[in-house]
């Protein structure tokens, strides 16, 4: 599941993930992006800037807003399944 925020941050072990959570403030999940990576572990995300999801709902990017995307994901430690994190990466919009 994709989620983005306005907000960068820093949680280690968010619910219980065995990665690091590096979002911050209001967090909106892309549940409708959900998809899967196969085996190439790879993700094709193109964010609608005039509907990103808030937790208040759908917002519309401004010309130099900075938004911070993030995905989590399932995942196997020690033959143990968990979730996870992947790194952050950071858009400013522009116009």
């Amino acid at each position: 599941m994709l989620i983005g925020s306005q907000s960068p941050g820093f949680v280690p072990g968010a619910g219980g993930s065995a990665g690091n959570l590096c979002l911050g403030g209001g967090i909106g999940r892309f549940s409708a992006s959900i998809q899967s990576s196969f085996s190439l572990g790879e993700l094709d995300f193109c964010p609608d800037a005039a509907n990103l999801v808030s937790p208040g709902g759908l917002v519309a990017a401004s010309a130099g807003d900075q938004w911070y995307f993030q995905a989590w994901y399932r995942d196997t430690v020690g033959g143990q399944a968990t979730s996870n994190f992947t790194d952050a990466i950071s858009i400013v919009w522009e116009n």
